[in-house]
């Protein structure tokens, strides 16, 4: 019992570990990666790092012509991206997340999913990260519903219209 204890002991450090790994690789990758290489190339590079890092499975599709929007509201989607992965990461105790980014019909399209426990009812009310998404997906003028049971994970659908306010400011 003594050493299972310090086994899960050590491996709640290294999975803190990983988060904070995770965040500062982010904040590193954002001003090249988003500036010179767009949202796709950013996230691409964001996902590689989290499968190195963590022992998180990561899948990412991208579908459609990709539409570069401005460069602050390709951030905003980055960061919504990136509070979606790292509430998996130290809340949902999954071991694969899915991501699709679809360019289509004047919208960019974001599918997340994770198999991990799930969300709580009151989910809504809780946390800075869940109020972030909502504020950002907001700012962008999209909207989302999120799908959750106990033990099911969680699946995001979020919808940004791809306006020419969204594409040049």
């Amino acid at each position: 019992e003594i050493s299972a204890c310090l086994v899960g002991s050590e491996m709640c450090i290294r999975d803190r570990k990983s988060i904070q790994e995770v965040r500062e690789i982010a904040q590193d990758l954002l001003p090249g990666a988003l500036k010179y290489g767009g949202l796709v190339s950013a996230c691409q590079q964001f996902f590689n790092s989290i499968e190195k890092s963590t022992p998180m499975q990561l899948n990412a599709q991208f579908n459609g012509e990709v539409i570069r929007i401005s460069e602050k509201n390709e951030l905003s989607v980055f960061r919504v991206i990136q509070e979606l992965i790292n509430n998996t990461l130290k809340h949902a105790d999954a071991s694969v997340i899915d991501v699709e980014l679809s360019f289509q019909d004047a919208k960019l399209m974001i599918n997340y999913k994770d198999n991990g426990v799930g969300l709580p009812e009151n989910a809504n009310n809780q946390g800075l990260g869940l109020y972030n998404i909502a504020s950002r997906i907001q700012s962008l003028k999209g909207e989302y519903t999120v799908n959750s049971n106990l033990g099911k994970g969680v699946e995001f659908v979020i919808e940004i219209p791809l306006t020419m306010d969204l594409i040049s400011n």
